[in-house]
């Protein structure tokens, strides 16, 4: 079986992986970014059971959250994945199926950009494509679960290949500390913006999950 540095290695060059730690909005970023008109989306990836999830800014209509994976329900529980947006396209799984759904992509977006959210198994593979994102934090975060684990603190890395997301920032309650991060992700990759779709986004995103806390 190949490594998943070499799978990604392989990737096209529009294709982008979001690196992140645990904790640090991997998919919810991966949503964001594959909003914008230049980039794919399939509905498959919502991972979503409502019928009427389509696009990445989607939430579950009804009480369902998204589709996560068996470990994620025995770990959190179903009330508490509510709280995470889980997407269908990602390495996190280097099965057969799931590098066969890679290999579609690539034969099926060659002028879109490909956004995957991915854990990064070593600091080395971080840098591997020509384009690359990596997801920091300029402040100290709690996401309110029941384990309140704190997050391994994490700091951009300076890299011409590699474009930082401090999601301290782009996840504010404070409207124009949001704009200002949101502008340089337009600005780096060009994109049309939707900046009331993806804030209204993260706010909902946010309240989801504030509300779990409650419960």
């Amino acid at each position: 079986m190949s490594s998943r540095a070499d799978i990604v290695r392989a990737l096209p060059n529009n294709f982008v992986p979001i690196w992140y730690y645990k904790l640090y909005r991997g998919n919810a970023v991966q949503r964001v970014l594959s909003a914008h008109p230049e980039c794919a989306w399939e509905k498959d990836w919502c991972a979503s059971l409502d019928s009427s999830n389509v696009s990445p800014l989607d939430f579950p209509e009804t009480h369902d959250a998204y589709v996560g994976s068996e470990l994620n329900y025995a770990t959190l529980g179903k009330v508490e994945s509510h709280a995470w947006a889980h997407t269908a396209f990602g390495l996190h799984d280097l099965s057969r199926d799931n590098i066969k759904k890679f290999k579609h992509a690539a034969k099926k977006y060659t002028n879109k950009l490909v956004f995957f959210s991915q854990h990064p198994d070593e600091k080395t593979i971080i840098s591997i494509k020509k384009r690359n994102v990596f997801l920091y934090s300029s402040k100290p975060f709690i996401r309110p679960f029941k384990d309140k684990q704190a997050p391994k603190k994490v700091l951009p890395i300076e890299h011409s290949a590699v474009f930082n997301i401090d999601i301290a920032k782009l996840f504010s309650d404070d409207y124009k500390t949001f704009l200002q991060e949101y502008c340089q992700i337009i600005d780096y990759f060009n994109f049309t913006p939707k900046t009331n779709a993806v804030r209204a986004f993260i706010l909902r995103y946010l309240e989801r999950e504030r509300y779990i806390n409650t419960l």
